[in-house]
């Protein structure tokens, strides 16, 4: 059973909507936002370095995502002390998707191999987000 773990410096956003452009021929064009771009392709060569030698997963796969981020600097030392988990935007489903999506051809073929998903969202010491895959074993 193969597995992979890896971590992220930054901030995990969400996969933002794709844009569209209609073309002077009439036609539209879609294209995905900079900011999603450019998180897909951070996280892919986090997982191109991770990948190196091995080969892609294949089957069904488990994958968890563990997000900590600094607490806001305007937080009192009292609201810090209640508060642990993220809530808020960006939605954890849009975070996942972004996640799922930059993995794609890379660690595993598509991102509809992932059978079992976890996403948790806290406050830390730093920002940066943790990504584990698990190839799972097929049940006879």
């Amino acid at each position: 059973m193969a597995s992979l773990r890896f971590t992220v410096p930054g901030t995990l956003g969400g996969k933002q909507r794709a844009g569209r452009r209609t073309l002077y021929s009439g036609q539209v064009r879609s294209f995905n936002p900079h900011k999603t771009e450019r998180l897909e392709k951070l996280i892919r060569q986090h997982a191109m370095l991770e990948m190196r030698g091995k080969k892609m997963m294949v089957g069904p796969l488990s994958m968890t995502v563990n997000v900590k981020r600094v607490y806001p600097r305007s937080w009192s030392k009292a609201k810090r002390a209640k508060v642990l988990f993220i809530t808020g935007k960006p939605d954890a489903d849009n975070q996942l998707k972004l996640v799922g999506d930059a993995c794609n051809n890379t660690v595993f073929k598509d991102d509809s191999q992932i059978a079992c998903i976890a996403l948790t969202r806290v406050y830390g010491a730093s920002d940066e987000f943790e990504i584990a895959i698990t190839e799972l074993d097929a049940i006879e």
